[in-house]
């Protein structure tokens, strides 16, 4: 760029910002001679952009696949209105993703028509060039073109470009068939799943989701993406459904059990499933919160060691203040557990409000309080196997595995499951259900009453475990039937909207004469207004 001699100034902006400060130090004489006239802020691109400076003439998004979290919020609409709101009138922004060669399966499909849509939210014109690496080049008022013959002689125009480039090259970047092919495939994905579903957001990382399918692809796990739509439209309800079937099975076991007096195998099994659900919570809210900071700050490298030290702090202090309360009592206080969930609850609502707005320091005062209210319930599950006559050093061991598996599975599934298909909001949402479904159970407590008949052992539990999958497999599978009979219907509308000519065929059912349901369509022939009836 720097060899142009119409180009006036460059900025380079890094992930890293200390890097380009560093490559210079061991480049060679005359390449570091060259970068001497770039200008390289030390700062995150987002910060830099969110200042008010001088237009740029041309954006270049020359970035690898978002494979991370804190990659993907370059790729969001936010950050491209940034980037517009730094280019001048007639300015230029190119973005690279991956194509394909020849044949465009649906993973990169969903890559490059995320992509598309989400650029397309900012800017009104798009051309594409194609290939295994791709360009998506956006504009408001400047004249793109995707004419390998326009592009060949406007390179060719251009005082130094042909020492950089042949410009007769051009014409093998831009083969007209390819791109064709290739923006129309995206076009495809686009109306199938509609841009809602594809635009990538602080908020709804879509690059980092459908990145992740190309790497599944690639490691042999293909077809994903065919059940992304039921999935993602279905996929929240599911997860809730299985909560909230938890709770109502605890719930149902829980007053079975005071019906026979206190039973030390409910309580046992209560704290254990306190721990480990709560234990989970904490460590996907920990994930969340790192998600959200990174798409607000930036890499957290250089603050991860603090994050984590809050979040420890804030868990040993709440443990320590519990352990306090409940030290020297042998019966529970009524109303802790059920008011610290509801403490829970509100913290999730006002970490959901205050995220996108808030300064540095609150972030500090969010992670160290997701840790005390996590920590809180670790003296309660204790306190309740103590009550029922176990160890301290059974209790420990047992609660210690609780929360270790729980953290594991809530880091993972929050980092790798619920974060790329459902964002942010949803995600939140589905870790506050994982703790109010512990609310009612907390207010049904077993009676201290003389033992009665003791639970079968591990088939009790079982048992309610079981029933609690067959009704969930049998929800989930109504659910999908119910998505894909909608997705039917989508397309029917589809095949009648291009039939007719209009864009909203009026949907109508009516009865046969043996009482089965006809699903028609009608509508208004925009050419002669005749009506038109699609059966």
């Amino acid at each position: 760029l720097r060899s142009l001699p119409s180009i006036r100034e460059v900025t380079w902006l890094h992930p890293d910002p200390d890097y380009p400060a560093a490559l210079a130090g061991v480049l060679p004489p005359q390449h570091r001679a060259a970068l001497a006239g770039v200008e390289a802020p030390r700062c995150d691109a987002r910060a830099y952009l969110e200042r008010p400076g001088e237009p740029h003439d041309l954006v270049i998004l020359n970035l690898p696949d978002a494979t991370t979290l804190v990659l993907n919020r370059y790729f969001t609409r936010e950050f491209y209105a940034l980037v517009k709101r730094r280019l001048a009138p007639d300015g230029v922004v190119a973005l690279r993703i991956t194509g394909a060669a020849n044949y465009l399966g649906g993973e990169l499909a969903c890559l490059g028509a995320s992509a598309l849509a989400t650029l397309r939210a900012q800017f009104e014109r798009i051309v594409l060039k194609p290939g295994e690496e791709s360009w998506l080049i956006g504009a408001d008022a400047a004249e793109l073109s995707e004419s390998p013959a326009r592009l060949r002689d406007r390179f060719a125009a251009l005082e130094g470009a042909a020492r950089l480039y042949p410009p007769e090259g051009l014409l093998s970047l831009y083969p007209p068939e390819r791109i064709a092919f290739q923006r129309a495939r995206y076009e495809e994905v686009l109306a199938d799943a509609g841009a809602e579903l594809l635009e990538n957001t602080d908020r709804q990382p879509k690059a980092l989701l459908y990145t992740l399918l190309v790497l599944l692809r690639q490691a042999g796990v293909g077809g994903v993406a065919r059940a992304l739509p039921a999935v993602l439209g279905g996929g929240p309800w599911i997860a809730a459904a299985a909560l909230l079937i938890c709770g109502l099975l605890r719930l149902v076991y829980r007053l079975r059990s005071s019906r026979r007096g206190r039973d030390p195998a409910a309580d046992a099994l209560d704290g254990g499933l306190l721990v480990l659900a709560t234990g989970a919570a904490g460590m996907g809210v920990a994930v969340w919160l790192m998600f959200a900071y990174q798409a607000r700050f930036g890499s957290l490298f250089l603050h991860v060691g603090l994050i984590s030290a809050l979040f420890m702090l804030g868990s040993w202090l709440g443990s320590l203040a519990l352990e306090r309360r409940l030290r020297g009592r042998r019966v529970e206080p009524t109303g802790m557990l059920p008011g610290l969930i509801l403490l829970h609850l509100a913290f999730f609502a006002a970490a959901v409000a205050a995220i996108p707005d808030a300064p540095l320091a609150a972030w500090g005062a969010l992670v160290a309080l997701a840790g005390a209210l996590t920590g809180a319930y670790f003296p309660l599950a204790a306190h309740r196997l103590r009550a029922a006559g176990r160890d301290d050093t059974t209790s420990g061991a047992a609660l210690e595995t609780a929360d270790h598996l729980g953290a594991a599975a809530g880091a993972v599934l929050t980092g790798l499951v619920l974060l790329p298909l459902f964002g942010s909001t949803v995600t939140a949402a589905l870790l506050a259900l994982l703790v109010a479904i512990h609310l009612a159970p907390a207010a049904a407590r077993t009676r201290a009453a003389a033992p009665g008949i003791p639970l079968d052992g591990a088939l009790r539990p079982a048992g309610y475990l079981l029933f609690g999958l067959g009704a969930l497999a049998l929800g989930a599978s109504w659910l999908c039937a119910e998505l894909g009979r909608r997705g039917e219907s989508r397309a029917l509308a589809d095949a009648a909207c291009a039939m007719i000519g209009v864009e909203n065929p009026e949907e109508t059912t009516a009865l046969a004469a043996d009482g089965t349901a006809i699903c028609y369509f009608t509508g208004r022939d925009p050419a002669d207004g005749a009506e038109a009836f699609v059966f």
